[in-house]
């Protein structure tokens, strides 16, 4: 008989992600370091137990209110488990406060449930989970990607250019976030305080910066790059593109999306992954298509 327990990484992790790789496949398959990451000590995680082997786990991350993953060993589903573990889940966030949480909801490894998990879906909406917002990955690869020899010469006869920042950018990039993308600012500023100007990326006149993006290239963590299987031989990725609105249907957007996706490719990465695209229709003039869609989730607590 399985009963739930406390998930302590010292016991179960390895076991843990013996059992989502088992559950997930090469698709979704992430290395053991990032569900460190995501699970770390002291998260309150928990499994199911049976014969002192885990055949069942589920992961909250409280400081996104969220249920971020149910897993059951394919030989254990039926029983129960998946609704114990969840009403578990449940409990611990509302004992830390949470009046809400949401299934998925977690930047470093996915924004909802995959929609092709059919099953997942209505056991989530069996629960009483209401549907919220969807969202979209994209992805390419880049082997055969060319930066359009055109953007500079055009970008250059209206008095713009694309380049990455500077030190000297830092406070100018910090107020073009708080004015146009306040809820980015945090993420910009985090990038500024560890001197990472490089990823960085702006559209700028000589007075003004007037378009930013983050861009992340091989081997450096991002949301997204958890999924190992996409690109062997290295992944990157960009986001937060914003343009000031004054500068918006100009084709800005389009040009520092190729920009960074150029830049993407220059770090060495095999592919140039698009966590949670708002542009789909614009990152598909660049070749990307869609990776995966993800239905997220919410219930009162």
């Amino acid at each position: 008989m399985w009963s739930i327990e406390s998930y302590e990484s010292s016991r179960h992790e390895r076991q843990v992600h013996a059992l989502w790789l088992k559950t997930f496949g090469e698709r979704w398959s992430i290395d053991r370091q990032h569900l460190a990451r995501v699970f770390p000590p002291g998260t309150p995680c928990f499994v199911a137990v049976e014969r002192r082997r885990p055949v069942g786990f589920v992961g909250t991350v409280p400081s996104a209110s969220s249920v971020a993953v149910i897993l059951v060993d394919e030989g254990h589903r039926r029983r129960g488990i998946a609704r114990a573990l969840f009403l578990a889940a449940l409990e611990s966030l509302r004992q830390g406060g949470c009046a809400r949480a949401t299934v998925g909801g977690v930047a470093l490894l996915w924004k909802g449930v995959p929609v092709e998990f059919r099953a997942a879906n209505r056991f989530i909406a069996g629960l009483g989970c209401t549907p919220s917002a969807r969202t979209v990955d994209q992805f390419r690869y880049l082997a055969d990607y060319e930066y359009p020899a055109h953007l500079d010469g055009d970008l250059a006869r209206r008095g713009l250019r694309l380049a990455a920042a500077v030190e000297r950018d830092a406070e100018p990039i910090r107020a073009f976030e708080s004015t146009h993308f306040p809820r980015w600012a945090e993420f910009f500023s985090a990038e500024i305080a560890r001197r990472q100007f490089a990823r960085i990326l702006c559209v700028r006149s000589d007075a003004e910066i007037v378009g930013t993006a983050l861009v992340y290239g091989r081997d450096v963590p991002f949301p997204g790059a958890q999924w190992v299987s996409l690109a062997r031989r290295g992944l990157g990725g960009y986001a937060t593109l914003g343009i000031a609105p004054a500068h918006r249907g100009l084709g800005l957007g389009y040009a520092l999306s190729a920009f960074a996706t150029q830049r993407v490719k220059e770090s060495g990465a095999e592919g140039c992954l698009l966590n949670q695209s708002d542009a789909v229709p614009l990152y598909e003039k660049l070749g990307f298509r869609e990776w995966a869609e993800y239905q997220a989730y919410e219930i009162w607590l």
